[in-house]
């Protein structure tokens, strides 16, 4: 975990370590507080469904960005075009506008926490394509060096 946390530090561009430390603090505000009702108001188990659900919205997010090693900067970069932008843009107009209405639809008893696990599967789901598409490429240029 060491090297991993070494490696990190030196080869991968600061906004992308930023943007999985936001998404993993995000993820675990939002654990905490559905985890707090589920004790306190006695949450219902099939709202993991909404958990699942999140991120099966993330494996659509997770084909519009790029990881890719930069020569020039020596560094691990994140590029997203104009179709990756237009669906985080689409995407947090759902979560604004749609997603509310919809849940509130389906006569949820807790609406929010529906709306947090929805957002925490998002979450997770773009930290680990992040975190996989890192590791493809340490493993690639790896076993390039080796072979």
């Amino acid at each position: 975990m060491r090297a991993r946390k070494e490696f990190y530090k030196e080869y991968v561009d600061i906004k992308v370590r930023i943007s999985m430390a936001v998404f993993i603090l995000v993820f675990l505000i939002m654990f905490g507080i559905v985890l707090y009702d589920s004790f306190v108001h006695g949450l219902p188990f099939y709202y993991v469904l909404f958990f699942i659900s999140g991120i099966l919205i993330s494996f659509f997010f997770k084909k519009t960005q790029k990881i890719y090693w930069s020569n020039e900067d020596q560094k691990i970069m994140r590029e997203m075009g104009l179709i990756g932008i237009l669906f985080l843009v689409a995407l947090i107009l759902f979560r604004a506008a749609l997603l509310p209405k919809i849940l509130m639809a389906l006569n949820l008893v807790y609406v929010s926490d529906a709306f947090l696990l929805i957002a925490m599967g998002i979450f997770w789901g773009k930290a680990h394509s992040i975190t996989k598409q890192i590791e493809e490429i340490v493993f690639s240029s790896f076993s390039k060096k080796n072979l």
